[in-house]
């Protein structure tokens, strides 16, 4: 936003400074040749026409919007193929972000049309120049200086209405990018990604809710092979057991905050490493304990509310092996991200 608009700031600067410039010339042939004030108004409409603002005006447009359009094509095939690749073929899935809003179909055609209210017509009604005669019909010994302010004259007289198109191009100009390249080609494309980002993290949050429900019915029939398998070997006592995280054939992790467990008879029973640990005061804690690593906690909000719900994920910081990262997950009870995965 902050560069496309210095662009445009830039090209007025331009636009003046070659504005000044033919004022100035113009003055010099007019007082020169002795013009009158019909072709005074008829010969500086023709040069300022020359001039083409318009067009340069009109190609930084189109440029802008060309360069708008390739972003955003190429951020919604970089959309489209992630989503492919996250989806991996397990959901049927038709995304197309271009064409999705008429913009990038339309621009094209509209910003051609934009200026059509400068060239041509209603020029002489802008350029209402009442500057006098300009012809000496006699010289006197100061000519020099009738001269200089014949110049002046003229250069005042053609001035301010030829700055005024200047400035009404340029509001136009503005105005244009405002409402045909940002708010149709940027905003409206920046509403689709935000609908795709809270599509997505409602099915990210609908899957760690059902996750979750599973994880809790794993976690009762891992209290349940527990006590069997304690009563079974009389392998002693595990109080207040709050949490269980298994990988079946790998590991069972007991959380409890007192324990007087024969660990040995019971991993030779179920065929897993059994260990018992004393949870941390904080949920977090224990998670990244068993992450080896501090994380980061990164919040995907549902939708466009002023407090908006969010769907949260975990990511750790550092390189995290797959029998922890399992193990912290059932812990977390939210998802947790190794990055590159």
């Amino acid at each position: 936003m902050a560069h496309s608009q210095e662009r445009i700031d830039n090209l007025y600067n331009q636009l003046s400074e070659e504005l000044d410039k033919e004022i100035y010339d113009f003055a010099e042939e007019a007082v020169n040749q002795d013009y009158s004030d019909n072709r005074v108004n008829a010969y500086w409409q023709q040069r300022l026409q020359n001039l083409a603002f318009d067009q340069k005006y009109q190609n930084l447009l189109q440029s802008m919007a060309g360069e708008c359009e390739r972003k955003r094509k190429e951020l919604s095939d970089e959309l489209t193929q992630e989503l492919s690749y996250t989806f991996n073929g397990n959901t049927s899935t038709n995304i197309s972000l271009e064409g999705t809003t008429p913009w990038g179909k339309y621009a094209a055609l509209v910003l051609p049309n934009l200026l059509l209210f400068v060239p041509g017509i209603g020029w002489a009604a802008r350029l209402a120049i009442g500057v006098g005669s300009f012809i000496f019909s006699s010289l006197f010994e100061d000519k020099q200086e009738k001269i200089r302010e014949a110049k002046a004259k003229l250069s005042d007289a053609i001035t301010p209405p030829s700055r005024d198109i200047l400035n009404q191009m340029h509001n136009k100009v503005v105005e244009t990018f405002n409402n045909e390249i940002l708010a149709k080609g940027v905003d409206e494309f920046s509403d689709l990604l935000a609908g795709y980002q809270f599509m997505l993290a409602h099915l990210g949050k609908s899957q760690y809710k059902i996750a979750r429900a599973l994880f809790r019915e794993f976690k009762d029939l891992n209290f349940k092979l527990l006590g069997e398998a304690i009563n079974y070997k009389h392998a002693g006592v595990a109080e207040e057991v709050s949490n269980i995280a298994r990988i079946p054939g790998e590991i069972m992790i007991i959380f409890a905050e007192r324990w007087s467990l024969k660990a040995k008879e019971l991993s030779d029973l179920l065929g897993e490493k059994i260990l018992a640990k004393k949870p941390e005061e904080k949920l977090t804690d224990t998670v990244r304990k068993f992450l080896g690593c501090n994380t980061n906690h990164n919040f995907y909000p549902l939708d466009f509310g002023e407090k908006p719900e969010n769907a949260v994920a975990v990511f750790p910081k550092n390189k995290v092996n797959a029998t922890a990262l399992k193990i912290a997950q059932q812990v977390a009870g939210v998802p947790i991200i190794q990055r590159g995965d």
